[in-house]
């Protein structure tokens, strides 16, 4: 999330554009924290972190005054902030796993769960789907 007016700019040269900007993040050591610090790293520079607060809906609502760039998961930034996200800078993202015994795919319950979280995954993220099953030795 970042504050419109560098949208552009973050387009353009990525997370180097936020190299002298304020961010807002979580407490020190945080996962929050961690994450803005990499991303920092991989922008090569070191983030001027002037905001920490407690939890990823704190550092939205903060986000949404635009007085400071930040670094949350999708699924914490609430409908009515979406424009404050900048599709664009690769940071990466996670990985969601289920891990069936071989043939029990099949059984009803298995399926349901596994049908709802392709679903969900579609409603994301739907050009990142994988549909494929591994088997896990």
């Amino acid at each position: 999330m970042a504050p419109s007016y560098l949208h552009l700019r973050i387009r353009g040269r990525g997370l180097a554009a936020l190299a002298d900007e304020p961010w807002v993040t979580g407490r020190r050591d945080s996962g929050l924290d961690t994450a803005v610090m990499r991303a920092g790293r991989s922008g090569g520079f070191v983030p001027q972190v002037k905001h920490r607060v407690i939890g990823a809906p704190n550092v939205c609502e903060l986000a949404a005054t635009e007085v400071a760039a930040a670094i949350v998961p999708r699924l914490a930034v609430p409908a009515h902030l979406e424009g404050l996200i900048v599709e664009g800078p690769a940071l990466g993202g996670r990985t969601i796993s289920a891990v069936v015994r071989e043939g029990r795919h099949r059984d009803p319950n298995i399926a349901s769960v596994l049908r709802i979280l392709r679903t969900v995954a579609d409603d994301i993220a739907p050009s990142l789907r994988t549909s494929r099953f591994v088997i896990a030795s």
